[in-house]
């Protein structure tokens, strides 16, 4: 009877010492896997969680894990299969659910996605809700409730998120707060101003909205007189063109590299100062190589 007690004993100590060992298998599994995930290496993130989920296909974190790599990878389907999954074992689950709901925004189904925010915690502070319930706002046309959602997250929003930027000027004007457009714009423009595409887009909210040419041209020329941008310079130059500065136009023209030598937009402003100034022949030079370049750039895409 002793040898057989032991015998059990010494079974169940196998037993438990072989299910510890998977599941730190399986544990390593998922740290490895999210650890890809935060390198952006989503792929290889995927491996590692397919690899757990061949043992385990009920553990919600794993799930949930997997459905925002798929997500980032741009196959919404199936980072909808695993949310659903995770969320049928854990309904109450709310990273998961305002990801499923960020998922069906992104899927453009905006009704499932409001679906799932309404499960949403009332409470949440999370910036991405009040994100989201902006965008979908937004999207259909409730200017007064995406403003109260994106004036929620102004210091936390990336400001390098220039979709975000022009959507929030587009509810400042389309709740007739411009008195608030400038503001914005600027702490956009201080916290960024070392990057051109911040500086150029700095300068056009400054014209096409608040239609100050002043203030634009000074951020363009503090720009460039401390580094050279092909992209800033010919930003200026079409710009002094547009208020009848023809010479000024002419002269940033000459600083640009070789590189933009054939850049569609130089020639069509070189074929537009060409008429300015009743040049029709060096006009037609430039549309004809207009032409060219189009053709040349279609043949591309094609290819």
């Amino acid at each position: 009877m002793k040898k057989i007690l032991l015998l059990v004993i010494i079974i169940l100590t196998f037993v438990s010492c072989t299910n510890s060992e998977k599941e730190k298998k399986k544990e390593h599994y998922l740290i490895r896997g999210m650890n890809y995930a935060r390198e952006q290496k989503y792929t290889k993130a995927i491996e590692e969680y397919k690899a757990y989920y061949e043992q385990d296909k009920k553990n919600p974190i794993l799930l949930r894990e997997m459905a925002l790599a798929y997500a980032y990878l741009g196959d919404y389907k199936t980072s909808e299969k695993y949310y659903l999954a995770a969320i049928k074992i854990e309904p109450n689950d709310q990273p998961t659910i305002s990801n499923i709901a960020i998922l069906y925004y992104k899927m453009g189904d905006l009704k499932k996605s409001k679906k799932y925010l309404e499960k949403q915690s009332s409470d949440s502070t999370d910036y991405k809700i009040f994100l989201l319930k902006g965008n979908i706002a937004f999207a259909e046309g409730n200017y007064e409730e995406a403003y109260i959602n994106f004036s929620k997250i102004l210091n936390y929003v990336d400001t390098s998120n220039y979709i975000f930027v022009d959507k929030y000027v587009e509810v400042l004007k389309r709740t007739k707060r411009t008195g608030e457009i400038y503001s914005f714009i600027y702490t956009t423009y201080q916290n960024r101003k070392s990057d051109p595409i911040t500086v150029i887009k700095y300068s056009r909210y400054l014209i096409d909205v608040l239609d100050d040419y002043d203030g634009a041209f000074k951020a363009l020329k503090e720009y460039l007189s401390k580094s050279k941008n092909d992209a800033v310079t010919l930003e200026i130059a079409k710009r002094s063109f547009e208020v009848g500065k023809t010479k000024e136009a002419e002269l940033y023209l000459e600083h640009l590299t070789a590189a933009y030598k054939y850049d569609i937009e130089v020639l069509q402003l070189r074929k537009e100062i060409a008429l300015k100034n009743n040049n029709s022949e060096e006009a037609k030079k430039y549309q004809k190589i207009i032409d060219k370049v189009s053709d040349l750039d279609g043949e591309a895409d094609k290819d």
